[in-house]
């Protein structure tokens, strides 16, 4: 593929309909923007210019390759004005729509550190249920989306976050007849207070499980009241740490992980519409958030990914 220069060299000889008058402009000799002509015309295999008497004229390939050209260029140029307004103040509103179990870790620390370092720009949070994110994004009602995998639609940019891993709740006093690590096994679906499908952790234990829980679980899609049963000892639930860390602290209910059952945290973007400078700053930012909370510890069962050191 032509580098930049080349590129920009021919759109140069198409503008001035003559190699040795493009050379000219461009500070180069005749001879060596020529070898360059037919370098690109040995790349492509075709034909890009016909050359006559009074210069040359660009053939229909060669019109394409311009069209293309310039728009390439063009993106480059605005590419390096993004890249060099970065150490500038950024400035706008950037939309994040997240599910309410993220908020509860990210929402505060993200306003914080954007307040601090780049005051001028706006953050719109949404806490939205995971299966209305996507749809969120295809409205554009935001710029940037985290959501629980699978996300599967070519639209869309996925960018892998972290892993996140359920905790298995029950009362203090039913903590002992159960191992420091729960697994599927070691759960009665018979006590369970879970929410309603479609809700991500629902089918995740469903699929661990490998049937449905409905006709056994008591189907309840409010955390805080799954969390009341819990603590009177009548049901057990499965939930993440957003959700129950409070609790947890506060002694009234036991967490343990569960081996099994887990899901992928990812951020994603629309594929057609780059990030504004102030969107990519969030969105480094909440990459940034999301290893400061495992790297502390604050967001217990939360791994990073291999390739993504903490």
């Amino acid at each position: 593929m032509a580098d930049s220069r080349i590129l920009a060299n021919f759109v140069a000889i198409v503008e001035a309909g003559s190699v040795s008058r493009a050379a000219e402009r461009i500070g180069l000799t005749q001879s060596a923007l020529s070898q360059q002509l037919a370098g690109l015309e040995a790349n492509y295999g075709v034909l890009l210019v016909h050359r006559t008497p009074r210069g040359v004229v660009p053939t229909a390939h060669g019109i394409l390759l311009n069209d293309r050209a310039r728009l390439i260029l063009s993106q480059i140029e605005a590419m390096r004005g993004d890249i060099g307004s970065l150490g500038a103040a950024a400035k706008g509103t950037v939309s994040v729509a997240m599910p309410v179990s993220v908020t509860q870790m990210l929402a505060l620390p993200l306003y914080d550190r954007l307040h601090r370092d780049h005051p001028a720009v706006r953050l719109r949070i949404t806490g939205a249920p995971n299966r209305a994110i996507t749809s969120m994004l295809h409205a554009r009602s935001c710029d940037l989306a985290i959501a629980f995998a699978p996300v599967d639609d070519a639209r869309l940019i996925v960018d892998s976050l972290a892993r996140e891993q359920m905790f298995f709740l029950c009362a203090p006093e039913r903590a002992p007849a159960f191992p420091m690590v729960v697994g599927v096994a070691d759960i009665d679906p018979m006590r369970l207070a879970l929410p309603c499908r479609p809700h991500s952790i629902r089918m995740l234990l469903d699929d661990a499980l490998a049937t449905s829980v409905g006709d056994r679980a008591v189907e309840i899609d409010d955390p805080g009241t799954q969390l009341s049963l819990v603590t009177r000892g009548t049901h057990d639930s499965v939930m993440p740490w957003p959700l129950i860390r409070e609790a947890v602290v506060a002694g009234l209910v036991v967490a343990r992980p569960v081996t099994e059952v887990g899901r992928d945290l990812v951020m994603l973007r629309n594929a057609d519409a780059p990030l504004s400078i102030a969107g990519a700053i969030v969105h480094d930012l909440i990459v940034l958030l999301v290893a400061e909370r495992v790297r502390s510890g604050e967001w217990r069962g939360l791994t990073l990914p291999s390739h993504r050191p903490c």
